[in-house]
């Protein structure tokens, strides 16, 4: 069996942006998703305003995107500081034929 060729450190540059990038992420995703959660609600509720059709859209593109773009910075940074870690999307092992 061949071993996998050992990964490299990070460098002390690349763990700097790997932290700014988890903590500037982790605020974008934290803060986005507590006021999602906090609005919805009001907006998903029967009444007087938008359509659900529109609030839902509404939710999704104020909410939700700036959510998945925090998360995503989180993770780049996570690799970044840590590129020994396991990878961000593991791939399943194809059966052979």
């Amino acid at each position: 069996m061949s071993e996998a060729p050992p990964r490299s450190e990070a460098t002390p540059a690349q763990r700097l942006l790997g932290v700014a990038l988890m903590v500037i992420g982790g605020l974008i995703a934290g803060l986005c998703g507590l006021c999602t959660v906090a609005v919805a609600p009001y907006l998903l509720a029967p009444g007087p305003g938008p359509d659900f059709v529109q609030s839902v859209l509404i939710v999704l593109v104020s909410g939700a995107l700036p959510t998945a773009i925090g998360m995503l910075l989180f993770l780049i940074g996570r690799k970044l500081q840590n590129p020994a870690a396991a990878p961000l999307i593991k791939r399943r092992a194809r059966p052979k034929s």
